[in-house]
């Protein structure tokens, strides 16, 4: 009998530390998940998440795999926890590929991927080779600069508006993509 019991009591300690170790992670996972908060919606716009398309809300987090998708009159405004700002414009998609922060508010990767539409751009505290915006029709390497750009999937063009700092802009192939300073 004692051997029993005490068969038993090893695996109720067995699995109380994996119910808490599964608590602990339910907690914790989404809250590591999240890397940016809407700001501003205006009027409308959608979250996808996995399969799921939600209601964009202001106030509502943004996390790595997450597509913010805007009507024809939609805005949204998303802050990071580095303080980057990207904002999508009207009729645009951005995927959230990949954040990485640390402990000191920096990101070592923040990789989007724009997938069609206008938006724009200002870079928070991180290394600016931690930036890497992804388009269709090419890449941008931010390199501590405020612009905007804009993904026209009918043309294939790739247009970017430089406000400050350096924008590099590489293309997948000839004709893809055009560069406008406005520095004065």
């Amino acid at each position: 009998m004692a051997e029993i019991v005490a068969r038993v009591a090893r695996n109720i300690h067995g699995v109380v530390a994996l119910l808490a170790f599964a608590a602990l992670m339910a907690l914790s996972g989404p809250a590591l998940a999240v890397t940016g908060t809407a700001v501003g919606v205006a009027p409308q716009a959608e979250l996808k998440v996995g399969g799921v398309t939600k209601t964009l809300v202001m106030g509502a987090d943004v996390s790595v795999g997450d597509t913010v998708v805007t009507d024809a009159e939609g805005q949204v405004q998303i802050l990071f926890g580095d303080n980057t700002r990207v904002v999508v414009g009207p009729s645009s998609s951005l995927l959230i590929e990949e954040y990485l922060l640390g402990t000191d508010n920096q990101v070592s990767k923040f990789a989007i991927k724009a997938l069609g539409g206008t938006y724009r751009f200002i870079t928070g505290n991180s290394p600016k080779q931690a930036y890497v915006i992804k388009t269709p029709t090419g890449t941008i390497g931010v390199r501590g600069t405020a612009f905007d750009w804009a993904v026209d999937l009918v043309s294939k063009i790739t247009t970017v508006v430089r406000y400050e700092g350096k924008v590099i802009l590489c293309p997948y192939g000839p004709g893809q993509t055009q560069t406008t300073d406005l520095l004065k």
